[in-house]
């Protein structure tokens, strides 16, 4: 499905999504047997027509992709009138203005967001951006029906995955040559017949602490299914 359409009251309004174009090198070959990467203007080219003629008032971009790509995209595709570009994969903070277009990229691990504000005058489609920027997260009050349905996990997942395993006297930084180490060298002892062990430093995604060490530790760590 490239794009659904969302009625927000009485307003139709496109979604579309892109994935960077460096997917197929960075992911498991057998993720992606079912899909075609084509260059990021072709694809918004090819179907943001579409939505329109399907009724979408207002097309936003939802985008896997680096701000800098997202900027020169925005450049090469300003007549398609999409007046959002929402984007992620690099984790750096963005928010700024190309034309008639906002991109914007929140950051991570949800330290912060990035807003708009957008008008849309119904009588002729035209859209208005009045105000956009970054905000930092500032913490504040749980939501009790989240956090009953988030205790209700947590306690199936630490009745898994809380059993200590190992311990370790210092702690092993992400993605340290130490790590890098110790995760091939026990693929290895693990699989005795084998001559190398291989892998991307990228998929290691989290600090082995100092002490007790359990599975949720290694799945934390360890986290991609290869």
């Amino acid at each position: 499905q490239p794009y659904p359409l969302v009625d927000a009251g009485s307003l139709r309004v496109g979604i579309i999504g892109l994935s960077t174009l460096s997917t197929p090198l960075t992911t498991n070959p057998a993720n992606l047997e079912r899909f075609l990467f084509i260059d990021y203007a072709a694809a918004l080219n090819e179907f943001v027509p579409k939505m329109r003629s399907e009724g979408a008032q207002l097309v936003i971009l939802i985008a896997h992709i680096c701000p800098e790509e997202l900027i020169t995209l925005s450049k090469k595709v300003g007549d398609l009138n999409i007046p959002f570009m929402g984007g992620g994969h690099c984790h750096t903070p963005y928010s700024g203005q190309t034309g008639n277009t906002v991109v914007q990229v929140g950051g991570a691990d949800m330290a912060g967001y990035a807003y708009t504000r957008l008008s849309v005058k119904k009588t002729n489609g035209n859209i208005t951006i009045n105000d956009f920027g970054l905000r930092k997260n500032t913490g504040g009050d749980a939501d009790s029906d989240i956090a009953a349905l988030l205790q209700k996990w947590q306690v199936k997942t630490d009745a898994e995955l809380n059993r200590e395993i190992g311990y370790l006297q210092n702690k092993i930084p992400e993605g340290s040559p130490e790590m890098q180490v110790l995760i091939t060298e026990s693929w290895l002892v693990g699989y005795p017949n084998a001559d190398i062990a291989l892998t991307n430093p990228g998929g290691l995604r989290d600090d082995l602490p100092a002490g007790k060490l359990t599975l949720a530790h290694i799945v934390s760590m360890l986290h991609f299914d290869n």
